[in-house]
């Protein structure tokens, strides 16, 4: 389900919202009671018949607002927590919690509201597999009307994960919609919208890497301009830009599409020595998605081409026409998804954003159109078919809402004799609600002018950067100057007095300056500075003095600006700190940023004897960082275990991998779903049972003390072991893996996770989850499963700390490579058998059980708290 809050309060309560009830709090109160009901139901169906062989994951989404206190005080600390129990809490403690609604809830609304039996409690707690969050336009002005005087709304969504985390015991958590609107007049330059979907990445990013919020995916919303609720067409929230005015709806890329598309490219905000702000990769299996509304079922157009049985003559009377041959008719075949044109088109635009999950709503009163099982709409779970099977030809991992509330009346998105009977405040709602999320769940399994003057110079003050976007009374109030708004960009460095450093702008306005005067006239740049309220040691200063004179050089070499100054704002401190001396009773001291400057000018700005790279251009994300990211490859893994002696692997190449895709052989056409999984399976089972002798007789996997068992008889699940590496932290241990087939192997990897607790960089220290490239898209099908077995214990001999799947142990790794491997070693002391193991550190481990904490948590908390004690305690206390 999507967002149940909105619908209960704004659909059955004031009547804002569809389906537009006004039946006041008694009514909003039953319909999200029966709409929890109705999840439940539905989760435990799934658990219970589809999740056994599926193995998928059923959540709910819960839109949140996020609200502070303007005053810290314990009072009003409990208003603001009182105020996201009522929205967030109202839904997640009863599913996420104990069952039953927050106390504030009970306490705020009495008898009114409905309560939950023990049974029920029992029954409805825990049917979430992860936590999926809603922050947007809508939640927040939901927020705006609960927000008490002293409160303010504010769009942080880092808070809002963190506090989930805490409230609920860190659950997985899928940002499942994000994202903002723009103007109807707005086309396909969408500055606000994109500067927001910038800060909420970010703050996704330092929820992961500061707070360790356990965050899977974000989604950006949504495709397409579309009809926003009661707004109507006068917002934009789509990432391709819809025009409504022409017959064919042309869709165009907004810049948000393209930028977000960079985004996925390099799997979030690559380091930049330019700024100081938060930069690295997000986890390896982090989703990244595009949400949707409710998938529009197009059955037109479509290709006659094989439907057709008449045979046709063309330009038989030279007009260009075809004409039919009487009395002749052709066998037809059945139809076939690539017929559904709009299928197509419309995927081909979600590619090409380079997003890899996809997240759309099903229609249920179009499945349904009678509510119960009395009329199934084939044609249309056909094409939900049909889309999922293209996006899976795609690579493109789908994420299904099975209700979406509509805004259409009268129905609202409810089979109509539903919503006559009373919708979501009469029960039988929720019964329906199971029987249609059963369907779905078993038909839809498988698819898964130049300026001339007497000027002798240009002077030019430039202090900071910022973004200019058009002008709009709805979002600027009163109108700026010059007819525009300002932005600055989420992710860039800032003083205390909010000042952003920004060096690639200065390089920019001198190029600007240039092009627009001319070069005859010289440029200085007159005063240029930053506050930094440190006394001594003022390293903002220092970063922001070297890197806006570094640009400075490239603009004159580079660029070929006739720059010939630049002054330091300014000697000492005044009212703000802006000086490169302090100034307090009449005494200058020097800070830091003296000797800096002073050894620029000493030098002349001249860092080696290698002159600025003629081929760089100005680019938030430059070349360089992408050379970074993509100069390390699994080979380059291999030869370093080579020089560490790990054993030998038969890796190849990316190169070589990716060919070798290219010459596989594909799975042939099945003629039925069941006739597929049923030769898909065969395939598996055949080819895993000779992969599995082929381990069992190989002398090199003996060699490497690699060992293979059966879990089950049908091949379908194993249990590897390969020994620690010698060389390694690892050595002498033994570390045991779940290796689970799919039906679908050899054409895609198996999946493979580390049951025995691990500490690397590439492998998750919680889940077992690896990060490894020939488990994901580098997979080809001619490799087996004694590949991925010496690859993994490669893995484990060079680690890549710069693509890691454990933040913080990528972290000690780089930062700390002597307490890494005391620690790996530790770790595989105590779980995977190895003798050695650090006498320092397993002190401290006594000592914390010593106090009644669980070994393994203790063993967690200092390791992941650099062996501090006290900051470790402090971790096991909260």
């Amino acid at each position: 389900m999507h967002n149940p809050y909105v619908v209960a309060v704004q659909g059955y309560g004031t009547g804002l919202h569809a389906p537009g009830e006004t039946g006041g709090d008694l009514s909003l109160l039953k319909a999200a009671h029966n709409m929890i009901k109705a999840h439940a139901r539905a989760w435990h169906n799934y658990d219970t018949y589809f999740r056994p062989h599926q193995m998928g994951k059923v959540s709910v989404v819960l839109g949140s607002h996020w609200v502070e206190p303007q005053r810290a005080t314990e009072a009003n600390i409990n208003l603001c927590q009182e105020s996201m129990e009522a929205v967030l809490g109202w839904f997640a403690n009863p599913i996420f919690v104990d069952g039953d609604y927050p106390l504030s809830l009970k306490s705020k609304h009495g008898a009114a509201l409905p309560a939950f039996t023990d049974e029920e409690k029992l029954w409805v707690r825990n049917t979430a597999d992860f936590f999926a969050l809603s922050f947007g336009p809508n939640d927040m002005s939901l927020g705006q009307t609960l927000a008490q005087y002293g409160q303010t709304l504010s769009l942080d969504l880092r808070r809002v994960l963190t506090w989930i985390k805490l409230q609920y015991d860190d659950p997985p958590v899928l940002v499942a919609e994000a994202g903002w609107f723009s103007v109807a007049s707005e086309t396909t330059e969408n500055t606000v919208a994109l500067y927001l979907i910038k800060r909420f990445v970010n703050q996704v990013l330092q929820a992961i890497r500061f707070d360790r919020v356990r965050v899977i995916g974000y989604t950006a919303w949504s495709l397409l301009d579309g009809f926003e609720w009661n707004h109507g067409y006068a917002r934009r929230r789509g990432l391709f830009y819809v025009d409504f005015s022409h017959p064919k709806r042309n869709r165009s890329p907004k810049t948000s599409a393209l930028y977000y598309r960079d985004i996925i490219t390099k799997n979030g905000f690559p380091d930049d020595k330019t700024s100081q702000e938060i930069k690295g990769l997000f986890p390896c299996e982090f989703h990244w998605g595009i949400a949707d509304p409710t998938l529009q079922v197009r059955f037109h157009p479509f290709s006659p081409q094989f439907t057709d049985p008449r045979l046709y003559m063309w330009n038989v009377s030279g007009d260009g026409t075809l004409r039919a041959v009487p009395g002749v008719t052709l066998q037809t075949r059945p139809s076939q998804c690539t017929e559904y044109l709009a299928i197509r088109n419309h995927l081909r635009l979600f590619a090409s954003t380079g997003a890899s999950h996809y997240r759309f709503a099903l229609n249920w009163s179009l499945v349904l159109p009678q509510g119960d099982l009395s009329n199934v709409n084939a044609d249309a779970l056909r094409y939900y078919r049909c889309m999922l099977s293209e996006l899976t030809k795609m690579h493109i991992k789908a994420v299904v809402v099975l209700y979406y509330p509509s805004n259409t009346p009268p129905n609202w998105g409810l089979p109509a004799p539903l919503q006559a009977s009373g919708g979501w405040l009469n029960h039988s709602t929720v019964e329906a609600f199971r029987d249609y999320a059963s369907l779905c769940f078993k038909e839809l399994e498988t698819e898964k002018s130049e300026l001339k003057g007497a000027l002798g110079f240009i002077a030019l003050n430039h202090f900071t950067t910022r973004l200019v976007v058009p002008f709009s009374s709805k979002l600027l109030k009163p109108a700026p100057d010059h007819n525009c708004g300002t932005l600055f960009d989420p992710t860039w460095v800032t003083s205390k007095l909010g000042q952003a450093v920004v060096p690639w702008g200065l390089r920019r306005v001198l190029n600007w300056v240039t092009k627009r005067y001319g070069r005859r006239l010289p440029i200085i740049v007159t005063a240029s500075g930053i506050d930094d309220p440190a006394a001594v040691d003022d390293k903002l200063r220092q970063n922001y003095v070297k890197s806006y004179l570094q640009e400075a050089l490239k603009a004159h070499q580079v660029d070929g600006v006739n720059l010939q100054g630049f002054y330091v704002w300014r000697l000492e401190d005044g009212l703000t700190p802006f000086g490169l001396f302090t100034s307090a009773s009449h005494q200058s001291k020097a800070k830091v940023s003296v000797s800096v400057y002073r050894d620029i000018i000493s030098k002349r700005g001249k860092k080696n004897n290698n002159p600025a790279h003629p081929d760089y251009t100005p680019s938030i994300f430059p070349q360089a960082v992408l050379k970074e990211l993509t100069k390390s490859t699994t080979l380059d893994r291999f030869k370093r275990a080579q020089k560490r002696k790990a054993p030998s692997t038969t890796l190849v190449s990316r190169k070589e991998r990716k060919a070798r895709v290219k010459r596989s052989p594909g799975p042939a056409r099945p003629q039925t779903r069941s006739a597929a999984r049923g030769t898909m399976a065969n395939i598996a089972v055949q080819r895993i049972k000779r992969e599995f002798k082929e381990v069992l007789k190989s002398e090199e996997t003996s060699k490497n003390q690699i060992k293979v068992d059966l879990v089950d008889e049908n091949f379908t699940e194993l249990k590897g072991e390969i020994a620690g590496p010698p060389d390694t932290p690892y050595e002498g241990g033994r570390f045991q893996l779940e290796i689970k087939i799919p039906e679908t192997y050899p054409f895609n990897p198996p999946k493979v996770r580390f049951i025995t607790n691990i500490w690397h960089p590439n492998i998750s220290s919680v889940t077992g989850a690896i990060c490894l490239d020939i488990l994901k898209d580098q997979w080809a099908a001619a490799m087996t499963l004694r590949t991925v077995l010496l690859s993994l214990q490669a893995l484990m001999a060079a680690a890549e700390p710069d693509d890691p799947q454990d933040a913080v142990v990528a972290n000690q790794y780089k930062q700390n490579p002597e307490m890494f491997k005391q620690t790996a070693r530790l770790w595989s002391h105590v779980y995977a058998g190895a003798p050695v193991s650090s006498p320092e550190y397993t002190c401290k481990i006594d000592k914390l059980c010593a106090m009644g904490f669980d070994k393994n948590k203790v063993i967690v908390a200092l390791s992941s708290k650099s062996w501090d004690e006290e900051t470790a305690t402090e971790l096991l206390l909260n």
